[in-house]
């Protein structure tokens, strides 16, 4: 979070464009979709996926999967198969970097029931 904010500060600072994310969820052949499209390439693109037997993600560990880059690496995509029981969340993390400091930007939370 520091590095964000700091992030943000050089922005300002230097009069850059802080980067803008666009994101999209879908369902597609059984499975949770997020895509995420920007006008800056990201350094990288990676999904935090929990599951629970509830829609209580407090105790759950929050593991890290890849996404991969397209469009010139502006299109960040992802995919999570949603469990047989219970929930699944997921959210999309893009990371950049100004001036030798790395950060990161998020989407918002989505929660899938299982099948």
């Amino acid at each position: 979070a520091v590095n964000t904010l700091a992030a943000f500060a050089k922005h300002m600072i230097h009069d850059k464009p802080w980067p803008q994310l666009d994101w999209k969820h879908g369902d597609e052949e059984g499975y949770a979709s997020l895509s995420i499209a920007t006008k800056a390439a990201p350094k990288s693109g990676r999904l935090w996926v929990a599951t629970s037997d509830s829609r209580d993600f407090r105790k759950s560990e929050w593991k890290e999967m890849p996404a991969g880059l397209a469009d010139s690496g502006k299109l960040v995509v992802g995919r999570v198969k949603p469990p047989e029981k219970g929930c699944l969340a997921f959210y999309g993390e893009v990371e950049y970097e100004i001036e030798g400091l790395k950060y990161t930007l998020s989407t918002q939370v989505r929660v899938c029931n299982g099948k």
